[in-house]
């Protein structure tokens, strides 16, 4: 089969809605949202590498019959929302190692106090619990594929215990709809522990260096001391409060430049690692996934309709 029309749903992946509803579906078929011009990015840059990976030729997808027939009358493949997948931990799991790895690459407090610290492992947080990846603002739809055509877990797994298939489906041209171009990803999953935290450390550190600077100026105080203390040999004829007035609106104005930067570039990095990171205990299925988000600001919002996740005898 060559490509097919993505759709988000809530529920499993049959490519068909059934009576009574009981999930919503939300009918589109991409996000399009541009993001950095991929030509400015540092060729080392792995999360890049790992998203623009070449395409196999064929890539598989396993359904049971009813599924199959759904995919064929519709030309469509229902995608996942992330939150009713088979592990409940999947959301979250690139976000925990990417806390705890941060707090690993942090200083050690002799270098910088508590304060600093807690301030840049807060701005971090804030990215999930306030930010463009909170679970409020944002919906990951997620549409699983196979580099096996023929695998035994994968038709125990899909077919439902009774017949299945497994669709071969070329998606050569489906690179033009997906990152870096734009949000959704179309990329391989990661399983390796040592893989995943390559990744991350190169997203924590791209973050880290900007954010600590910053807390630092505002919250370190030998450093504050510091660059008061030059200031004022600078410019010898103000005083005491005028000085730190203009230090702190210094500050500020980097604050809101500097910091909105940071914390954008490192969300999209998570936004297009957050569906990919996999537990190693799944890594025969090799599988890539075509990861759609749908954010709760959108300008357009997705037509919401449902289906059952489990069908009736």
């Amino acid at each position: 089969m060559n490509g097919a029309q993505l759709l988000m749903a809530h529920g499993d992946s049959s490519g068909l809605m059934s009576e009574p509803p009981a999930y919503p579906v939300i009918i589109a078929v991409f996000l399009f949202m541009t993001t950095t011009d991929p030509k400015s990015k540092h060729a080392d840059d792995p999360v890049l590498k790992l998203i623009t990976s070449p395409i196999p030729k064929i890539l598989w997808h396993y359904t049971d019959l009813e599924g199959f027939r759904g995919i064929v009358d519709s030309k469509k493949i229902h995608s996942t929302n992330v939150k009713y997948l088979n592990d409940k931990e999947e959301f979250n799991h690139a976000l925990i190692l990417a806390k705890q790895l941060l707090l690993e690459m942090l200083p050690l407090e002799d270098a910088n106090p508590p304060l600093v610290r807690q301030l840049v492992a807060d701005t971090f947080e804030s990215i999930f619990s306030v930010g463009a990846l909170c679970p409020a603002n944002l919906s990951l739809f997620t549409a699983s594929f196979t580099l096996h055509g023929d695998q035994l877990s994968q038709w125990r797994g899909y077919s439902r215990g009774s017949a299945g298939v497994s669709l071969g489906f070329d998606f050569s041209g489906a690179r033009r709809f997906t990152a870096p171009v734009t949000t959704v990803t179309f990329a391989p999953c990661v399983y390796r522990d040592n893989d995943k935290e390559h990744l991350l450390h190169h997203l924590i550190t791209f973050y880290l260096e900007p954010v600590l600077n910053l807390a630092k100026a505002f919250a370190d105080m030998p450093t504050v001391l510091q660059s008061l203390d030059e200031m004022k040999k600078a410019q010898p004829n103000l005083n005491s409060e005028q000085i730190d007035k203009i230090y702190f609106d210094e500050i500020e104005e980097r604050r809101k430049k500097e910091l909105p930067q940071a914390v954008g570039e490192v969300s999209m990095k998570l936004l297009h690692l957050m569906a990919l990171l996999k537990h190693s205990t799944f890594e025969e299925e090799q599988e890539w996934r075509y990861v759609i988000p749908v954010f709760a600001n959108m300008h357009k919002s997705p037509q919401l309709k449902f289906r059952s996740r489990f069908r009736a005898f």
